[in-house]
């Protein structure tokens, strides 16, 4: 018996192939979702916040087991294969694809504008200031108290976390 809902199937892409199938699987207009979550990485004595894919070489694309051609996804720049057990490709249970979804945005979402945060490394560890505001994908505005003044400082994210009474 053939399944006409839309379900969610993991596709497994070439090496470090993950952004680049994505963009591919989404211009020929399917729904593909690829969880990330930041990760420290040091590179020539620094150290940066990246983003990087939660399963290496795996991505999550919905598809209709009825209505849905199949043979573009197999073609696309960057896929390996469709995942499958024997003769059935891996449909992932309901709600897992969307409880993910949620924990990334959760995670996003984690300071808002006024929350009290502290520093953790850099110039100004142990300081707290006042979260204000995202300043691009991998920095945040805090408000310090700095020269008896308040001052808007941009930080890494990674070097800033929620402070705790």
């Amino acid at each position: 018996m053939t399944c006409s809902q839309p379900g969610w199937y993991v596709v497994q892409t070439q090496p470090n192939a993950e952004g680049k199938s994505v963009a591919h699987l989404e211009r020929q207009g399917f729904a593909t979702y690829l969880p990330r979550y930041l990760k420290r990485r040091r590179h020539a004595r620094r150290v940066e916040v990246v983003t990087a894919p939660l399963f290496p070489r795996y991505l999550f694309i919905r598809l209709d087991d009825v209505h849905s051609n199949w043979l573009p996804v197999r073609s696309t720049l960057g896929v390996a294969q469709l995942v499958r057990f024997g003769d059935k490709y891996c449909r992932l249970p309901e709600g897992l694809v969307q409880g993910l979804m949620g924990a990334e945005q959760q995670r996003r979402n984690l300071l808002s504008a006024g929350d009290a945060v502290r520093v953790t490394e850099g110039p100004f560890k142990g300081l707290e200031g006042i979260y204000h505001q995202p300043d691009g994908s991998q920095r945040v505005l805090v408000l310090m108290n700095l020269f008896s003044r308040p001052q808007s400082i941009s930080l890494p994210v990674a070097s800033v976390q929620k402070a705790f009474a």
